[in-house]
């Protein structure tokens, strides 16, 4: 009997030694994983931010305290609206409600651009891209957040250049159409004026139509010139 109990007593504490030796393992997986997070957030070209199932911020990487100018002790507890833009700010709670009484999103999963709102009063173009996830029985939220400032003014200038490059054609089309339009005239008028002259040099001075004929000439002579 004595035997037998050594042995449960040595097989439990194998047991718990195997029990501590996961946990550890757990631990240290989860402190791995919790600094490549950090890595990963805190050297992200996009701002990354979270916030609890009420819309307040929880996390606020660098990248976010650079688009936004706030550092992360000035946000934490605050809510997503105070980066928002006013116009936005009633839709985006009346979404937060009816995705926690629904589930229905419209820009959850979706990558959609709006306009930031920096410290200084300053808005600015952004690309969000939204996700959700719980944790136990809390849902959170997290948005990456990309300035699109460079991209618009590129897309604004290319719109800018076509915008030009239509005007220039359709100038060109007109340029084109008013030369072919004085050729044609001047054809005409070459005929009036040669015919004029030819016609005063047969008349006479004094003679009863030569004052009329010398109106017709001055005349195609000025047509020629406009």
């Amino acid at each position: 009997a004595h035997a037998e109990l050594e042995e449960r007593v040595q097989e439990r504490t194998h047991d718990l030694q195997r029990e501590v030796t996961d946990r550890q393992r757990a631990v240290e997986a989860l402190r791995a994983s919790e600094q490549r997070y950090r890595s990963v957030t805190q050297s992200a070209n996009d701002a990354i931010i979270l916030a609890d199932s009420l819309g307040m911020i929880v996390f606020w990487n660098p990248r976010a305290q650079s688009m936004f100018g706030y550092a992360e002790e000035d946000v934490l507890g605050q809510p997503l609206t105070s980066i928002m833009p006013a116009r936005f700010r009633e839709s985006h709670v009346r979404g937060l409600a009816r995705y926690t009484t629904t589930g229905e999103a419209h820009v959850i999963g979706r990558t959609v651009e709006l306009a930031g709102l920096r410290r200084d009063g300053a808005e600015f173009p952004i690309e969000l891209s939204l996700t959700t996830f719980k944790v136990g029985e809390e849902r959170f939220y997290t948005g990456l957040i990309r300035d699109i400032t460079e991209r618009k003014q590129a897309e604004q200038a290319i719109h800018e250049r076509e915008e030009q490059l239509r005007v220039s054609q359709k100038m060109e089309a007109v340029g084109q159409l008013a030369a072919g339009i004085a050729h044609d005239f001047n054809n005409l008028l070459t005929a009036i004026n040669g015919y004029s002259q030819w016609l005063l040099t047969r008349l006479e001075p004094g003679h009863p139509i030569r004052n009329e004929i010398e109106q017709i000439k001055i005349a195609g002579e000025r047509a020629s010139i406009l």
